[in-house]
């Protein structure tokens, strides 16, 4: 028999992109998602001869990487605490501790051949060594009591590689959302993300125009002019109206972020049970892979259940918007 490349379904959005031949069986080396058994001649609706795992779930992981169960665990608990860190901030070591932590989780256990996260993963490393080593210099110059325009330029570097670092975490979760389909959150992460890169730029010219209007003081020239007094206040007040918002915004998408997660990980979980099945909004729907793009399914009336016996890519999917 001729295998076929032809991709075969387990309902909408989850494809299977795995060589079948003719008569609907695995055609290609393909590792049981929990114990790695090769699943080869085995049919997508079929369960791992060694461990019962539905044969569908290891298909599904394998179209759909960033569905990965096991990131979907760190992306969680990461989500959590970074909506914790960044309002903790005035509690340092607390605030410090968490975001490293969160970070941790979310590069843990990272979804196989996504290059874009891998890059993003290289950058929020990077970033984040950066970040503080150039902390370090900027207290050192200033207990030194350096030329202020090294100072001032070590600390531009600090916030440069902060606001690069933090948007990169952000991108990487707006990578999820997208693949998804949390479009709003996605969105969300996104305006974060270009806040956390404009804000370095933001800060170092709010703190220029103080730097001006203190020097009229400071240098007995007399009062600022009212442009400069304008301009100072909406520096200082601007630039705490859009700290407060950042600070609420960040919060508030790494929270739902993790309350969607956990959702979605309760809700497979009890679907991958045996027998298990999910409530669905609408009528009931079983379904099961078809080999060569083939795809089998049923529909019964009236608020029924879901058989979710797959990765959690069409759970994900329910949660959208």
């Amino acid at each position: 028999m001729t295998p076929t490349s032809a991709a075969g379904t387990g309902g909408p959005g989850v494809k299977y992109r795995v060589a079948m031949d003719g008569e609907g069986r695995i055609a290609a080396d393909l590792p049981c998602r929990d114990c790695g058994y090769l699943l080869r001649t085995q049919r997508p609706e079929g369960r791992c001869p060694e461990c019962d795992l539905a044969v569908a779930t290891s298909l599904a992981a394998q179209s759909s990487p960033l569905m990965d169960r096991d990131w979907l665990r760190n992306l969680q608990v990461g989500a959590g605490l970074l909506a914790v860190a960044l309002p903790c901030l005035f509690a340092f070591f607390l605030g410090g501790l968490a975001w490293i932590l969160g970070i941790a989780c979310l590069l843990t256990n990272l979804p196989a051949g996504q290059k874009n996260i891998v890059r993003l993963r290289k950058i929020v490393l990077l970033s984040l060594a950066g970040a503080g080593l150039t902390a370090v210099g900027f207290i050192g110059l200033i207990e030194n009591q350096t030329h202020r325009w090294v100072v001032l330029a070590t600390f531009a570097a600090t916030l440069g590689c902060a606001g690069v670092h933090v948007g990169g975490v952000l991108r990487i979760a707006v990578v999820f959302c997208r693949h998804a389909e949390w479009r709003w959150l996605g969105h969300a992460g996104n305006t974060l993300a270009v806040m956390a890169w404009v804000s370095p730029f933001a800060v170092l010219g709010g703190l220029q125009v103080m730097a001006l209007s203190f020097g009229y003081a400071w240098g007995g020239r007399g009062s600022p002019p009212l442009w400069l007094d304008v301009m100072t206040y909406l520096a200082v007040y601007g630039g705490l109206a859009a700290a407060a918002g950042f600070l609420a915004g960040h919060f508030v998408f790494w929270l739902t972020l993790a309350i969607r997660l956990h959702g979605v990980r309760k809700q497979a979980e009890a679907a991958t049970q045996p027998g298990g099945q999910v409530e669905s909004g609408g009528g009931a729907e079983s379904e099961s892979g078809g080999g060569g793009g083939g795809n089998s399914g049923g529909n019964s009336g009236g608020g029924g259940t879901y058989d979710a016996a797959v990765e959690p890519t069409e759970l994900l999917r329910e949660q959208r918007n």
